[in-house]
């Protein structure tokens, strides 16, 4: 058992066969030369969710403006970057991620529209949620699963897929 922060040195130095690692990392192991994409995750047949934003109760019932604003903004973002070319996201994060150079950056864009890694809402699914419980269950960092509607909240989501459009979107109606 080797530290996360600590595998892409240990297998650069020879220890393992294969390395299981996510972007920039992946990227950058193989503009080294020191490794090759073997298998992405992704394209396997689940659908995980890869990022999740969480919320005491207490703050989504004081202040649901609030949430509703982030969540439109997420949905704003998806809708962009769906319409959007993986050197033209890269172009526009590019200023925001300095330590990497824009054609890796692009070629990461490029690798995660492939596979699909983001999605085109913000509305969790129960599929996704199910499997994200298995997996912490079994790591040990969750007991039990719990029914979709106690930990999951979807009316800020379902409300931006209702009423977001980006500019483009509304120049054409």
């Amino acid at each position: 058992n080797i530290p996360l922060a600590m595998t892409p040195g240990a297998f650069k130095s020879g220890t393992g066969s294969f390395l299981l690692v996510s972007e920039p990392t992946a990227s950058q192991l193989e503009n080294q030369g020191l490794g090759r994409l073997a298998t992405p995750l992704a394209m396997g047949r689940w659908e995980l969710p890869i990022g999740t934003y969480l919320a005491p109760r207490e703050l989504v019932t004081a202040k649901p403006d609030l949430l509703q604003k982030f969540t439109n903004g997420i949905y704003l973002a998806q809708l962009w970057m769906a319409r959007h070319s993986p050197k033209e996201i890269a172009e526009t994060i590019h200023p925001h991620l300095p330590q990497l150079e824009k054609a890796a950056l692009e070629k990461i864009i490029a690798r995660y529209k492939q596979q699909g890694l983001w999605t085109l809402e913000p509305t969790p699914r129960k599929a996704s949620f199910d499997l994200l419980q298995d997996i912490l269950i079994s790591a040990r960092q969750m007991k039990e699963k719990k029914p979709f509607g106690t930990l999951t909240e979807t009316r800020f989501a379902s409300q931006a897929v209702r009423t977001v459009k980006l500019e483009e979107e509304k120049e054409e109606k």
